[in-house]
């Protein structure tokens, strides 16, 4: 028989385009320009660099409802086709990153939510590049002669303009150093299941 590699019990990451217009992407950056932020809560004592922006607007989208409607049509087609989920889902929460020159974001989760995603409306080869991180619990650390999926503990992905990316809450991430002059947008946002969840003593009825 052939040799057997199996990546055992993977974080699955979806991304995709949602093929908006260039007028359609002006549109949504000059309303992201207008809104408000302030210093990253991230902005601590330990953390290093110039760390980015956030809104304290909490939902974002509300202000984009064409957006919102692309955004969770493809994130309904991840959940049915790729994840095989039953379960519908809702928006919590909708924020603005913004990113100048030289700034990054430390690593971090989100809570009360399952999946999280980003929209980058306008990127370009210089931009901040979004980082994946998976804690590696193992007794030992050692060196790979090359970097493959299985044996990394940090993922970059460099997102195309227009692309939304979604993935589980839990998983740690960060903004990479954004090179670029261009200031760098993107509509973060959270997910959380309703209806019937689990079974038996772990059954939970989420109500919209």
């Amino acid at each position: 028989m052939k040799d057997l590699v199996l990546s055992l019990f993977p974080k699955t990451i979806f991304m995709s385009k949602l093929n908006n217009s260039k007028k359609e992407i002006n549109e949504i950056l000059k309303t992201l320009e207008n809104i408000k932020t302030y210093k990253s809560y991230q902005n601590t004592a330990s953390s290093y660099g110039n760390v980015t922006h956030a809104s304290n607007q909490k939902n974002v989208l509300e202000l984009l409802p064409k957006l919102k409607n692309k955004i969770f049509s493809k994130f309904n087609y991840f959940l049915k086709k790729e994840m095989a989920y039953k379960n519908d889902f809702k928006f919590t929460t909708s924020w603005i990153s913004k990113t100048v020159n030289d700034q990054i974001s430390m690593y971090h989760n989100h809570k009360n939510c399952m999946y999280s995603g980003v929209y980058y409306p306008d990127m370009d080869k210089d931009s901040a590049p979004l980082f994946f991180f998976q804690e590696n619990n193992s007794s030992f650390f050692l060196e790979p002669s090359e970097h493959k999926l299985c044996n990394t503990s940090e993922v970059k992905i460099m997102p195309p303009s227009d692309a939304v990316i979604f993935f589980p809450s839990e998983l740690f991430h960060c903004i990479g150093k954004h090179s670029s002059n261009k200031i760098r947008y993107c509509i973060a946002f959270n997910f959380f299941p309703i209806g019937n969840l689990g079974q038996a003593d772990s059954y939970a009825e989420v109500k919209c």
